[in-house]
């Protein structure tokens, strides 16, 4: 609901829409005021009917700028958390399995440095001092906490070399965070033979195929703790008001690099498994019992009449100059509209793929499989079998 998304809500209103929504990144922030800064505009959330939150803290931490706009928030939690369930693990299993044949017993790390090591930055092998101006001009984000982040990201690359000589018979796998460029820590893994990176699929079985996951604020730290595992941080810097609560929260918390070597070695203790399940119920609503899917499905059934004429002539009008624009734009290597950058964000996938794992979703909760049909360049529509 940032600044940049203004437009195209405008655009969607205008052709009769209504819009609901949710923030994929409402669940970790540095503070509430700093999440409000960065993605919730006044303008753009006035656009929306109703906001779906992770659970009461999201909530909380958007109402400011929601109560004003007269915008509805449901603490509903999110369809993302819904698909960590025991219940769906299932889906996993072939890809886990196959993660655990390829590496053996591995420790992953997974990097959250995506406007600092930014794929559509000026290039170069690594993040570097003089970006960090603009990068905090672009972002939103304090140079002051871009800077910690530099020396954390640092504090890695430079624990690497450790970790390898450390642990010589498990395998070291970075993830990088999709916005990411991977040749920074593709040179930070040269000369280390079982240290490699890796940017493709899903994130879900390498949760569960680790032995050990390794973070620094990341969410996919409380996705590991809604899996039932128990993420490492590693903080060797006290980031005080630049360190995300959330992820820290659920988290076993080391600040050297000799107790990292020491602890992903080490499986968590039953304690330490009770305290992550505790925090991280708190964090996101509906984890359990009715699916977080079904409230927001039902939420935007209730709305099926609720359609606007708009101003369609109007809202084809700016699609189709928005349009034009993005396919000028998609030459520059910088440009968010970029074919190798959506690419690695969002791989293109058959409709055959989608259907077959739909129906796989389908059968472990017993229902009957939708069916998928392509509608253009990663568009589809999936309906219900009896449409």
């Amino acid at each position: 609901f940032d600044r940049g998304r203004r437009r195209i809500l405008r655009i969607v209103r205008d052709l009769g829409h209504t819009v609901v929504g949710w923030d994929e990144e409402g669940l970790v922030w540095i503070s509430p005021d700093v999440y409000r800064r960065r993605r919730v505009h006044p303008d753009t959330v006035r656009l929306v009917d109703t906001i779906f939150a992770w659970g009461d803290e999201h909530a909380a931490a958007l109402a400011p700028t929601t109560g004003s706009a007269g915008v509805a928030v449901m603490a509903s939690g999110n369809p993302r958390a819904d698909l960590l369930r025991p219940a769906l693990r299932a889906l996993y299993t072939e890809r886990e399995a196959a993660l655990r044949e390829e590496f053996g017993p591995f420790i992953l790390i997974n990097s959250n440095f995506g406007w600092l090591n930014y794929a559509l930055g000026r290039g170069g092998p690594s993040p570097r001092e003089d970006d960090l101006p603009e990068r905090a001009r672009r972002s939103g984000h304090p140079e002051a906490f871009l800077r910690f982040r530099l020396q954390i990201f640092r504090a890695f690359v430079d624990v690497l070399p450790k970790l390898a000589a450390r642990h010589p018979d498990r395998n070291i796998v970075i993830r990088p965070h999709p916005s990411e460029d991977p040749s920074a820590w593709e040179q930070a893994a040269q000369g280390l033979p079982n240290v490699s990176v890796r940017y493709t699929d899903e994130l879900v079985p390498w949760l569960l195929a680790a032995d050990a996951m390794v973070h620094n604020g990341c969410t996919t730290a409380v996705e590991a703790a809604l899996l039932g595992r128990v993420p490492v941080m590693y903080a060797p810097l006290d980031g005080g008001e630049f360190e995300s609560p959330q992820p820290r929260a659920i988290s076993v918390l080391v600040r050297t690099e000799e107790e990292l070597l020491h602890r992903v070695g080490e499986p968590a203790s039953a304690a330490e498994a009770a305290a992550t399940r505790g925090r991280v119920a708190g964090m996101v609503a509906n984890a359990d019992g009715v699916f977080a899917a079904e409230i927001i499905a039902g939420e935007i059934a209730s709305r099926a009449d609720d359609l606007s004429p708009g101003r369609p002539i109007l809202g084809q009008f700016r699609a189709r100059l928005r349009s034009l624009e993005k396919s000028f734009s998609r030459f520059a290597r910088t440009s968010p509209s970029n074919p190798d950058y959506i690419a690695r964000k969002f791989p293109p996938t058959p409709a055959s793929s989608i259907a077959d794992r739909l129906g796989s979703l389908a059968s472990l909760l017993e229902r009957p499989a939708p069916r998928v049909r392509e509608l253009s360049d990663r568009i589809y529509l999936i309906e219900s079998p009896g449409t």
